[in-house]
């Protein structure tokens, strides 16, 4: 009878003993299988923009999608561009520059993510028809400077490389193609004339012992 009593009161014991399982978790809390017990759920890690956007069809949200990579994180600038860039010669238009010129102001200029000269310099090679590979030497002694001849001459080819893909083959829409190819065109006399000036500057350097008459 003993026995029988104690059996009793163990089966009211256990009967009122709530288990935890998967069901009855609290809200905020787990089942966690292994151990028997709820824990506290982990909250969910906000998802980041995915920064490949080289299969982007619509550039508008590339740029939008860009801004938010770079600000997530800034060492992801010149990987975007690239991809803004075949974005763009994707579906040619006439305003692509300036939708990419977008990118710029909000990262570089209204928010240092990127140094602004980096930037700046980055968007003048594709859609500006001015130089800007020579800038750096200016403040050179005339001597220096020739002796970076061949490499400017070098820069100066390279960068009218860029502003052909930016401004023929990301501007030039089927409505605004003699646009394009005009600024191209002047790109290309720009170039011509900076070589023509550098070679004429340092011939007449060398000819006079590194001084101008």
């Amino acid at each position: 009878m003993k026995f029988l009593y104690i059996f009793v009161v163990i089966m009211i014991f256990i009967s009122g003993c709530v288990v935890p399982t998967a069901q009855n978790c609290p809200p905020g809390y787990r089942w966690d299988a292994s151990r028997y017990v709820c824990i506290q759920a982990q909250k969910p890690v906000p998802q980041q923009p995915k920064c490949d956007l080289s299969s982007e069809n619509n550039i508008d949200i590339a740029v939008e999608r860009a801004i938010q990579c770079v600000k997530n994180k800034p060492n992801t600038f010149k990987r975007v561009f690239a991809d803004l860039i075949t974005t763009a010669k994707k579906n040619p238009d006439i305003d692509n520059g300036e939708k990419i010129l977008k990118l710029i102001e909000k990262v570089a200029i209204e928010a240092p993510y990127v140094e602004r000269k980096t930037a700046k310099k980055m968007w003048n090679a594709y859609f500006s028809p001015l130089f800007f590979s020579s800038v750096g030497y200016l403040y050179e002694p005339v001597l220096n400077y020739c002796s970076y001849q061949n490499k400017i001459s070098r820069e100066i080819d390279e960068e009218l490389l860029l502003k052909k893909i930016g401004i023929l083959e990301c501007m030039a829409d089927q409505v605004n193609k003699e646009e394009s190819a005009a600024m191209y065109r002047q790109a290309e006399e720009i170039a011509h004339s900076l070589k023509n000036s550098l070679n004429a500057l340092c011939s007449a350097c060398c000819e006079n012992n590194g001084k101008l008459r």
